[in-house]
């Protein structure tokens, strides 16, 4: 099984939060109260308390029409929206969809469905003053990161890199300085040959 579990900066007091059978990506509030998570096995993504306790479904995160959620959670600086990206999985209509769920609203909450650039090609952030999110797209083999403004203005590209993925990508505290991870990789093929006299 793989869980989310908490521990103290110096390593101690480690203490179990979850208990499915897959539970990934955990994102903690910026209040330090929530983590939240996604259980690969329901498709469901649930929030628990920092300090323990039963683990709860977020409101508004169970979608209609067959969407469910990719994993990679991201939640807005101010802590009021929850942003993922869901998928269809239907060869014969494949779908994606930006997912902006608002946070302690009750249990109704009124949830956006947004449409990416068609070349979305990983998990999304926010932007540190939450009027657009970023996410990468891949085109000739190359990822860059797309700005995907909220008031439905076009996006833009804001990196310009001519080869190679990007792996993740997070901003500063302050929002003022953009890290990104970028992965290249190599492949071989290898023919081995049996000189043995014996078979194998």
């Amino acid at each position: 099984k793989v869980n989310i579990w908490r521990v103290d900066a110096d390593g101690s007091n480690p203490r179990q939060l979850s208990y499915g059978a897959t539970d990934v990506g955990p994102v903690c509030s910026r209040d330090g109260r929530w983590v939240y998570y996604e259980n690969l096995d329901t498709l469901q993504i649930f929030r628990v308390s920092i300090d323990g306790g039963a683990p709860e479904v977020v409101p508004g995160t169970t979608l209609p029409g067959g969407l469910f959620a990719i994993p990679g959670l991201s939640l807005s600086p101010d802590g009021k929206l929850l942003l993922f990206l869901a998928t269809k999985d239907d060869p014969k209509a494949p779908l994606r969809k930006i997912v902006l769920v608002p946070l302690d609203v009750g249990s109704q909450p009124q949830v956006r469905l947004l449409d990416p650039d068609p070349r979305i090609d990983g998990f999304l952030q926010f932007m540190p003053r939450v009027k657009a999110i970023m996410y990468p797209v891949r085109k000739n083999g190359a990822d860059n990161l797309w700005l995907h403004p909220l008031d439905g203005s076009p996006g833009r590209l804001i990196t310009n890199f001519q080869a190679d993925g990007i792996q993740t990508f997070q901003f500063s505290p302050d929002g003022k300085t953009l890290g990104i991870m970028r992965t290249h990789v190599d492949s071989n093929v290898v023919l081995l040959h049996d000189t043995g006299s014996s078979p194998q």
